[in-house]
């Protein structure tokens, strides 16, 4: 009888995902079984029961629960990105990559996957103001830790570790070329994935890294490195209030529970607006992410209502073949 064992998605590509066994690190290939019960297929960070048969083929039989999956939303989806995550490290250069914006994008995915989220602002050996970095970043986040390193320098390196406890994994995300590879490889002391340099015209980089990796990191910890992300747009799930502390206790006061913070009557966060306890840059931020995830919200549900049309009449005209055919019998 075929014992059933446990490890974890360390990687997936289009027919195989390698497993790896937490304990003694080893790293084996391993496909879907017939009898696979789920209908989610497995991400990275997903742990997963699998078998070996008597040839030493592995197959994955089961997903084991999840504690949270990171989503982005693209091409009118949700798109599940990794799973089993503590920590969502949203990762920038001190250069013209810093967008605030794109940072707000980045943080919402975490806490809308119930992660803890922490900053790290690389290349602090290039950058001539990094508190003018540093004050911004926390003039919009007040309590999310920041961590201004020099990815390639172990000691700078190794400071995130004050945030990020034994025993859980961190996801690192953000564009390409901020040093999110070079940190995992300076962090393990060897290059184990490639690097490269950015453009100094736009400071941007290469896809390095084409696929999601889990590794293991001293001290027990996990990281998953990404690939870069250019184009950020939060799950339609999220709510943007869940990264504006200032606005989520005001509306608590709102006439309505679901206040839009624009036009209604008795809406606190509007009286603070107006009364300037609330600043307008937040303020506008908030409604220009929030009126973000609107439009996506509207086109996801604009395909899934052309979907259902699409479906219904196929649906139709099979009947109505099926009807001609015994017509014709």
């Amino acid at each position: 009888m075929e014992v059933i064992q446990k490890g974890c998605v360390a990687s997936v590509t289009r027919t195989c995902w390698k497993i790896i066994d937490k304990n003694s690190l080893c790293v084996f290939d391993a496909i879907l079984n017939n009898s696979y019960k789920c209908e989610d297929l497995p991400l990275v960070g997903d742990n997963v029961e699998y078998i070996t048969d008597q040839w030493g083929n592995n197959f994955i039989i089961n997903l084991l629960p999840r504690k949270n999956i990171i989503k982005r939303y693209s091409k009118n989806i949700n798109k599940p990105l990794v799973a089993n995550v503590d920590i969502v490290f949203v990762v920038s250069s001190l250069n013209k990559d810093f967008e605030l914006e794109k940072l707000e994008r980045l943080a919402l995915l975490g806490v809308s996957g119930n992660a803890k989220v922490g900053f790290i602002l690389t290349k602090v050996d290039k950058c001539p103001n990094i508190d003018t970095y540093i004050k911004e970043l926390k003039k919009r986040f007040k309590t999310e830790p920041i961590f201004a390193i020099n990815s390639k320098n172990k000691a700078s390196a190794v400071e995130i570790f004050k945030f990020w406890k034994e025993g859980e994994t961190a996801v690192f995300m953000g564009s390409s070329g901020v040093g999110k590879s070079t940190l995992v490889n300076t962090l393990l002391d060897k290059e184990i994935l490639k690097t490269a340099e950015v453009r100094d015209v736009d400071d941007r980089g290469k896809h390095t890294t084409t696929a999601r990796y889990l590794i293991a990191i001293e001290g027990e910890r996990w990281v998953i490195d990404t690939p870069g992300i250019r184009s950020i747009q939060s799950t339609t799930e999220a709510d943007p209030v869940d990264i504006f502390d200032e606005i989520r206790e005001l509306e608590k006061q709102c006439k309505y529970k679901d206040c839009s913070h624009t036009k209604e009557d008795n809406c606190a966060v509007l009286n603070a607006l107006e009364n300037g306890n609330l600043d307008k840059i937040i303020y506008e931020r908030f409604i220009k992410l929030k009126q973000g995830l609107n439009v996506g919200t509207k086109q996801a549900k604009t395909l899934e209502k052309k979907q259902s049309k699409l479906l219904k009449s196929k649906r139709i005209q099979s009947k109505n073949k099926k009807i001609l055919n015994k017509k014709h019998q």
